[in-house]
């Protein structure tokens, strides 16, 4: 047996009382006319039995009219209160365990928000740095590329320079050796052999 059946067995029964009480109270007016009920000794103590049984009467009647009109609409409104209550704390317990799980996952989404955002970020600076590394490259090539043309047009322009250099110092010379020589010695074999000079003169410088 439960705690609620055990109380609902100990609550009174409000028919069965006023039944008990309006029987006693009946017999109690039924004794008040027979003479055996008032004998001597219960005269000498001002006893009178009948009233006895009334009262009894009473009592139980007055406890049926007791529980339903007052003890069973408060023990009903305590008993409401008390569902009202255990709904309540069930509610919040409801309530606890769900934020509890939010947490949860609202940390586990957390965690691993960051963990996106610290690859995503080894990812970019990963790629800046090559990037990087090929941008130097590009221009490191750029750069030889820029120095090896630089050298080779300085090249071009030195032999072009020295080229004309010597033409001006073979025709420099064939005029000169006309003016000693008062005749014309500018010819193509006279031409190769001032260059062939020219040319052994600075090999040999």
């Amino acid at each position: 047996m439960t705690h609620s059946d055990e109380k609902t067995a100990k609550k009174p029964n409000t028919v069965a009382s006023l039944i008990v009480g309006l029987v006693l109270i009946g017999v109690g007016i039924a004794m008040s006319s027979q003479p055996w009920i008032k004998p001597q000794m219960f005269t000498a103590l001002d006893l009178d039995l009948s009233k006895v049984v009334i009262n009894v009467g009473v009592f139980i009647a007055w406890l049926g009219i007791n529980y339903a009109f007052f003890y069973q609409p408060l023990d009903e409104a305590i008993s409401q209160r008390t569902a009202a209550l255990e709904s309540t704390f069930e509610e919040a317990d409801h309530l606890k365990q769900r934020m509890t799980e939010m947490q949860a996952n609202y940390e586990q989404r957390l965690s691993q928000t960051e963990a996106e955002a610290r690859a995503q970020i080894q990812a970019q600076l990963k790629e800046a740095q090559d990037l990087r590394q090929r941008l130097m490259a590009e221009a490191s090539e750029k750069y030889d590329a820029m120095i090896a043309q630089a050298e080779t047009d300085i090249e071009a322009e030195r032999s072009r320079m020295i080229g004309e250099l010597r033409g001006q110092v073979v025709n420099l010379t064939l005029k000169a050796t006309e003016k000693l020589l008062d005749e014309n010695v500018d010819s193509a074999k006279n031409r190769s052999l001032v260059e062939e000079f020219i040319n052994q003169a600075g090999a040999t410088s």
